[in-house]
């Protein structure tokens, strides 16, 4: 049930971006799969929060993202996913700025 309901948020996430954003030719099957979603709504909602444009129903959404990528492509390791973070945070927010500035 918990997949289910963190698959639907991250879903929910992902369609902030314009449809042309999504690069299908990432999309992997299996659990590689769910990470990779939740990767992607992991950035929009640290754009979103960055940028001060997430709401309160997002921003629950967010938490439970964020949980669920920490648990999942972490092991529950805080540090690592903070890590990981430093390293892809701005080449991200890059190409999600392009990804806003096309869709206009």
């Amino acid at each position: 049930m918990r997949f289910l309901l963190i698959a639907a948020f991250a879903t929910q996430a992902i369609a902030f971006l314009p449809a042309h954003a999504h690069d299908e030719s990432r999309h992997v099957a299996g659990t590689g799969d769910m990470t990779a979603e939740l990767e992607k709504a992991f950035w929009v909602c640290d754009y979103a929060g960055t940028n001060g444009t997430a709401g309160g129903d997002q921003a629950v959404m967010c938490i439970a993202i964020t949980d669920e990528l920490k648990r999942t492509k972490f092991d529950g390791d805080f540090d690592r996913l903070v890590a990981w973070w430093k390293v892809n945070k701005v080449a991200r927010h890059q190409e999600l700025d392009r990804v806003k500035v096309a869709s206009k």
